[in-house]
């Protein structure tokens, strides 16, 4: 399994910042979509993309920010990037690249999040949808290699000839 990947950044425990995960995260981002008038979903990857498609459902002002160059980085080549970037934007969502997040401002709740640039972007609400950290405690503990997640072979075998693990 794995868990959601939370940036090390000031304000991120304020009210008003989401993860999203599972189905708790899901029903907590529908019950602010309500709410919510300007969202922020940090990451530019399929589950951002989709995030900030799901939270514009109801003409909330959506704001896809991501650190990289290009949406789907790790998946698309430029040109493709490109188009899927116009796609989005013709839905409604702003995207902004290659600025990252440095801080989400607020003193009581979320009202903005300070890039890198140095540039402000006003909201209500961010959904942090920036990747994954897998579990490999367990792992680890019982001696057997990881690196980004549980090292496997072709067979799917860890570096316990008797143990086998699948991931997402």
């Amino acid at each position: 399994g794995s868990r959601p990947r939370v940036p090390d950044m000031p304000g991120m425990k304020l009210p008003g910042v989401f993860t999203f995960r599972d189905f708790a995260d899901a029903q907590s981002l529908f019950a602010r979509q309500v709410r919510s008038r300007h969202t922020v979903v940090l990451g530019g990857g399929l589950l951002g993309i989709e995030t900030a498609r799901g939270m514009r459902r109801l003409n909330t002002d959506v704001t896809l920010i991501d650190h990289s160059e290009l949406l789907m980085s790790r998946q698309l080549d430029a040109p493709a990037a490109g188009a899927l970037r116009e796609h989005v934007e013709r839905a409604g969502i702003a995207v902004m690249l290659n600025d990252p997040v440095m801080e989400i401002c607020g003193e009581d709740r979320v009202t903005g999040v300070r890039l890198l640039s140095g540039e402000r972007v006003d909201c209500d609400t961010v959904v942090l949808a920036a990747g994954i950290v897998p579990h490999v405690e367990l792992a680890r503990s019982a001696g057997i290699a990881v690196g980004r997640g549980v090292r496997v072979d072709d067979t799917l075998r860890t570096s316990d000839p008797d143990v086998f693990a699948v991931g997402e």
